[in-house]
């Protein structure tokens, strides 16, 4: 496992990630379209921004709690990608707890690695409406590493 080292590194990995999911995922991960607002090297954290769209809505207008679970999954699994050099991981398990519905335009996800192992990565997630700055959800989950599977080669 290749760690990141600097913060500039943290910054390059993230920009690099996100810019691949615009411009070669066709899925559901490039659909959200993550922004990044700031990391922490120190801190082991980031701040991912998500804007609602129209697919994303439940019939009762807010947004389908699977949606919110995809955006705590890509937010924390490209942290911590983020943080383990570029290396590609894949989830293992992810729980989510939703406090009250998504009704907001955006939402800031506050990732946090609480563990960077040489197997297994663990980080734990808050969901905050960005116009009000109410929590809305929790998650934690773990992630392993794909050591067979060169992740940035296919970045660039």
């Amino acid at each position: 496992m290749m760690e990141t080292k600097t913060q500039e590194q943290l910054e390059e990995l993230l920009n690099t990630i996100v810019e691949f999911m615009k411009q070669k995922d066709p899925g559901l991960s490039g659909m959200l379209e993550p922004e990044i607002v700031k990391c922490d090297f120190e801190k082991r954290t980031s701040l991912i921004r998500y804007r609602k769209k129209d697919w994303e809505k439940n019939h009762r207008g807010e947004m389908h709690g699977g949606a919110a679970a995809t955006m705590f999954d890509v937010a924390m699994g490209m942290t911590i990608s983020a943080f383990a050099g570029g290396e590609n991981v894949t989830t293992t398990d992810l729980h989510v707890s939703f406090i009250r519905p998504f009704f907001g335009d955006t939402f800031d996800i506050e990732v946090e690695v609480l563990h960077l192992g040489r197997t297994l990565i663990r980080a734990r997630a808050i969901a905050r409406d960005t116009g009000t700055g109410k929590e809305i959800a929790t998650a934690i989950a773990n992630y392993a590493h794909m050591h067979d599977y060169d992740y940035i080669a296919t970045l660039k």
